[in-house]
């Protein structure tokens, strides 16, 4: 979701936005993932295999347990 498309829904700008918290895209995520599933992927992106191994990536079960890394919309 980038700047553009909150300018369309809320009165602000890009600049405005840029200016102050420096965000330009967000990412987010579809039903049933959440944010560990984003940081799994992008890790298994940009780290060689031998410098983390497949069988080495791992998140914390049960990821809605522990404090959010961002809020989460019920509804």
């Amino acid at each position: 979701m980038t700047n553009d498309d909150l300018t369309a829904r809320f009165d602000t700008s890009d600049a405005w936005i840029r200016e102050r918290t420096g965000i330009h895209t967000r990412h987010v995520v579809a039903p049933g993932e959440s944010t560990a599933d984003l940081a799994v992927r992008a890790l298994r992106r940009i780290a060689p295999d031998d410098c983390v191994p497949r069988d080495r990536i791992r998140t914390s079960p049960g990821t809605n347990q522990a404090p959010a890394t961002t809020t989460t919309q019920n509804g």
